[in-house]
């Protein structure tokens, strides 16, 4: 059962990493050193590696490298959708979020989405107090693909975004708050988020940098 279970995580985490080639041999080569010393039964060997191969198909079909928003980038647009994770100011003291895009706007053209999304990078702080989780609002700026690894030991960027199901990043210079989501799981999250805020808000008064944004992570 233990092999059974890591020879499935394996594929998963060679599709994941794309080391699907290197990996794909090295098991191989591995049960058919098994096979031929016949150190396990030969059944179990063709079972682990018809679910390693599975294991690799699935994850493929289910794992997505692009979006639709991805294929657009780069392109100046306006994007209308709803923030889906709180605003924080990044180390270059601008504000990052996640949105959902429901609707883009560039040229001359429109179009409609579902379950596409970004990170958004916008470069005014001054608005980070009235930009709230689950907030809609229109967005004016740049459509762009994130930044690539050069060499295998550099940080992947885009590779980072996938695993939050986001392929596109979005620099925007400015904002319109226009909402808030309508959905009861929405208002219940924004209510925690708000409940946050004041958290923080009151120790702000007595705790200096670093230790207030160590707590905040924490709340």
């Amino acid at each position: 059962m233990l092999i059974t279970v890591f020879v499935y995580v394996l594929a998963l985490f060679a599709t994941l990493a794309e080391k699907l080639l290197f990996l794909s041999v090295i098991v191989f080569l591995f049960f058919i050193y098994f096979l031929y010393k016949k150190l396990l039964p030969a059944k179990y060997i063709f079972v682990w590696i018809f679910l390693f191969y599975l294991g690799v198909i699935n994850t493929t079909f289910r794992v997505h490298n692009v979006d639709e928003l991805l294929n657009l980038a780069p392109i100046n647009s306006k994007i209308e959708g709803t923030i889906v994770s709180i605003p924080q100011y990044s180390e270059d003291n601008k504000i990052k979020f996640f949105f959902d895009v429901n609707k883009i706007k560039f040229e001359s053209e429109e179009k409609n989405f579902k379950n596409e999304k970004v990170l958004v990078t916008l470069d005014s702080t001054e608005v980070l107090s009235k930009l709230k989780l689950y907030n809609t609002a229109i967005l004016e700026g740049r459509l762009s693909t994130p930044f690539k690894a050069g060499n295998p030991s550099q940080f992947d960027y885009g590779n980072y975004l996938r695993n939050h199901n986001t392929y596109a990043v979005f620099y925007a210079s400015d904002i319109e708050v226009i909402g808030n989501s309508v959905a009861l799981k929405a208002k219940f999250l924004q209510k925690i988020s708000d409940y946050r805020e004041r958290i923080l808000n009151a120790h702000s008064k007595f705790l200096p940098s670093p230790n207030l944004e160590i707590l905040g992570g924490i709340v």
